[in-house]
């Protein structure tokens, strides 16, 4: 056995609610579970309304399914949650009641790139536009949790190292008077 997949062995163990294969479909999931439990349109004129003000009704879906249009705004919003977030964390945890998404990555063989850094605090964004939190733990070849990485700090430093290129960009196209 790898040292990377005791780490994830190990976590599981302690928290059995971590799983490390399925994060986009289990997410999806569970957005769409909330949108059906929450769903507005209630009776058949509401539901007329709210394909007249929105947009005719997919045949991605059947009917049985769909009734009504919540799993059609379900995967919307899961699509603008996801945004370019294609990363495969090395397991997961989610918990629908705080909104929260834990992911863990082991740091044995391949550390955590400043790609892979920009990629979760983007996400993390796109989280927290829809109240949602994402907090990644580094874990080492053990299993035992490093550090919680601030995703808040490190998207909006990166954010200030953005506005700072674009002012060096443009004062160096200006001409000298």
């Amino acid at each position: 056995m790898r040292l990377h997949e005791f780490a994830v062995t190990q976590l599981i163990k302690a928290n059995n609610n971590i799983k490390k294969k399925g994060f986009r479909k289990d997410f999806r999931k569970r957005i769409r579970d909330h949108y059906k439990k929450n769903w507005a349109v209630q009776t058949e004129e509401e539901l007329k309304e709210y394909w007249d003000d929105h947009y005719t009704m997919n045949e991605e879906y059947g009917d049985d399914e769909f009734k009504g249009g919540w799993k059609e705004d379900a995967d919307l919003a899961f699509d603008e949650l996801m945004g370019r977030f294609t990363r495969v964390p090395d397991a997961y945890r989610i918990c629908e009641w705080c909104k929260t998404i834990f992911m863990y990555e082991v740091e044995d063989s391949h550390k955590i790139t400043t790609d892979k850094m920009a990629s979760y605090a983007d996400f993390w964004f796109q989280l927290d536009s829809d109240y949602w939190s994402l907090v990644v733990y580094s874990v080492d070849r053990y299993g035992n949790i490093q550090a919680n990485i601030n995703l808040m700090d490190y998207w909006y430093a990166l954010l200030e190292e953005n506005v700072k290129h674009r002012k060096e960009v443009t004062n160096d196209n200006r001409p000298n008077n």
